[in-house]
């Protein structure tokens, strides 16, 4: 129940961002271009709303990467260097339990941000 809570919530907040009301807003205006007999600025009008929302969002998705990619890199290096010295498996936990709040902390703060752009894009 919780994950179509969550997959609701997110579908809900992709549909209300500026970005995708500016595209809709493009394509149905080229729609009523082309239904008026403007062909060409009605299609070209679509077809720039479609690549603008994508270019959007991919920048957007890629924020997000490169926060989870330099959480990775911070468990990586937290393992490596606690496992240098094999005889302290405390090391070791401590370590895993240092990279387990460095991922949850970079999700949050990549959801508060994502939340945060997709109420506040362009």
């Amino acid at each position: 129940m919780s994950n179509i809570k969550t997959t609701t919530k997110k579908v809900w907040n992709k549909i209300t961002s500026r970005k995708f009301l500016a595209a809709i807003t493009g394509i149905i205006s080229g729609i009523v271009l082309i239904k008026t007999g403007s062909t060409s600025e009605g299609t070209a009008l679509i077809g720039s709303s479609i690549v603008g929302y994508m270019i959007a969002e991919g920048y957007v998705d890629a924020k997000s990467a490169a926060a989870s990619a330099s959480a990775v890199a911070t468990v990586a290096t937290s393992i490596s260097s606690a496992t240098a010295d094999t005889t302290t498996t405390n090391k070791v936990a401590d370590a895993v339990e240092t990279a387990a709040e460095s991922i949850k902390t970079a999700a949050e703060s990549t959801e508060t941000t994502t939340t945060t752009t997709a109420g506040s894009e362009a």
